[in-house]
């Protein structure tokens, strides 16, 4: 009888004493904040809350001010080490643009450190840190737009035509992959255009068939977007991809948009996430998001600040 008493208490006594010779590191979620790029881009801000509000319950939330993004990996190495490593460890919440500079720094790497990030296109295979990259991959975006293209085909019966810039890496990667994947489909016709040949381009080619549709890939031509004669194309329907370039002279009538904050949901409600937090993964992990990620939305005057 006395061994069915000690047999429990000598388990409560072997699981207490773990507990008090090894503790538990506990978990901070950091984000980096500047308010001068939060006003410029308050989506930025939006998607930390969204962060926030799937991460916020299990992790103590903290911020990092920064005066600017120059040296960030700096900025966070000193901040890492006015805190006690031994009993902490991190996961940080940045934006695309920032992942590479801190993934790989050789200082950040001394560090219990876990990122959180999102993007599209590429999926990144290294990191000198903890890396959860959630994404969409560039053939699921063309797919989608090829989609739009071939509804508007249906619906207008005028073959579209789609304005691709040649120094732009994602349409550069779209007309590479129309080459291969639906050229012979015939429902739309690709064009690559210069800065200084977009308005002509656009002209000509609603000129060639009245009442077509112009899909447009911005890129990095903002400025010549802006050159279009907006009262040529009032009345005209004018598409534009991932940016809102055409929006200063109302010469776009739509726009297609990345839903970035579903993204960001599907990834962070993910049990692959809550497994990387709770082991404190050290390697790369790609959640790939499958679901529909494209919106198409009427023009609008909308204030676009754009970040050089």
């Amino acid at each position: 009888m006395k061994q069915f008493f000690i047999l429990p208490l000598l388990l409560l006594l072997l699981i207490t004493g773990c507990g008090a010779n090894g503790k538990k590191k506990s978990s901070e979620l950091l984000f980096i904040s500047n308010k001068k790029y939060f006003n410029a881009f308050p989506d930025s801000l939006k998607r930390q809350r969204i962060v926030e509000k799937n991460l916020g319950r299990q992790l103590k939330i903290n911020e990092i001010e920064v005066k600017s993004f120059e040296n960030i990996d700096k900025d966070l190495e000193n901040f890492f080490k006015g805190k006690n490593e031994a009993e902490n460890r991190y996961v940080l919440f940045v934006e695309p643009f920032l992942f590479p500079a801190i993934t790989n720094s050789s200082a950040l790497a001394n560090f219990n450190l876990q990122i959180i990030t999102y993007g599209i296109g590429g999926s990144p295979s290294s990191s000198l840190v903890g890396l959860f990259h959630i994404y969409v991959s560039s053939e699921r975006i063309f797919e989608e737009v090829k989609s739009l293209v071939q509804n508007d085909f249906k619906k207008t019966k005028k073959m579209p035509v789609i304005l691709f810039d040649e120094y732009d890496g994602i349409s550069k990667g779209f007309n590479h992959w129309w080459e291969n994947n639906a050229k012979e489909q015939g429902t739309a016709k690709l064009l690559l255009y210069k800065q200084n040949t977009v308005s002509r381009d656009m002209e000509s080619s609603v000129a060639e068939i009245p009442g077509r549709t112009v899909f447009l890939f911005a890129g990095v031509n903002n400025r010549a977007v802006n050159t279009v004669n907006r009262e040529k194309f009032k009345n005209e329907r004018v598409v534009e991809f991932f940016t809102r370039y055409g929006m200063n002279n109302e010469c776009v009538s739509h726009y297609v948009d990345i839903k970035y904050n579903k993204i960001l949901n599907e990834g962070l409600k993910s049990k692959e996430l809550k497994e990387f937090i709770s082991v404190g993964d050290k390697n790369v992990v790609n959640f790939e998001v499958k679901t529909d990620i494209l919106k198409k939305t009427k023009s609008g005057k909308v204030k676009i600040v754009r970040r050089k």
